[in-house]
């Protein structure tokens, strides 16, 4: 790791910010083109596109937890299996105060999933709420645009309102202070 860019941060944020721009930018050209919004397409366009390697990868690692992973451990990492497969892993993670910065062997192996949770909540919610705001807009850039950066403002407020020293999964799971990087 470069000794001026310590960690990973950096590089889910930037993830996230080119997600939304790219998820923005599908979403922009068919309301342009169409005047409307194709929900169903653009969601089963999602699933196609992720589905497959998420189901190869969720029977990998359970195989992976049935060969390897301790009996005791198999109905939590069921749980996690299940959560990851309804994209509400990263609350899930939450709710069971699994830290991501812990270094400990008992971690679940799908931790690392939270930010695909958080990315298919934003697909899902996102073309609706640029529907309503296009309509309502009337289509108008620079309001939408300040919609945004007041939504990704007050997302940043949420993640330092929740940052708590002692455990820092709320603030580094919730969908509601990590939507900023998806809606820059």
């Amino acid at each position: 790791c470069y000794a001026w860019l310590p960690g990973g941060f950096l590089g889910v944020d930037v993830f996230f910010v080119l997600s939304g721009y790219l998820i923005t930018a599908l979403l922009v050209r068919e309301y342009e083109r169409t005047g409307r919004i194709a929900f169903g397409q653009f969601w089963a366009r999602r699933v196609r596109r992720l589905l497959p390697a998420l189901l190869l990868l969720l029977l990998a690692v359970s195989v992976w937890i049935y060969q390897v992973a301790p009996v005791e451990t198999w109905m939590a990492r069921r749980r996690d299996v299940l959560w990851t497969l309804s994209y509400g892993a990263n609350w899930h993670f939450i709710d069971t105060s699994q830290d991501y910065f812990a270094k400990y062997t008992g971690a679940s192996p799908l931790l690392h999933m939270w930010s695909l949770a958080i990315e298919e909540q934003f697909y899902f919610l996102w073309p609706i709420a640029f529907f309503v705001l296009s309509r309502g807009l009337r289509s108008r850039r620079w309001p939408m645009v300040a919609v945004c950066i007041t939504a990704a403002g007050l997302s940043a407020i949420r993640m330092a309102t929740l940052y708590d020293s002692s455990g820092l999964s709320r603030a580094y799971y919730g969908t509601d202070s990590r939507v900023q990087a998806l809606l820059v």
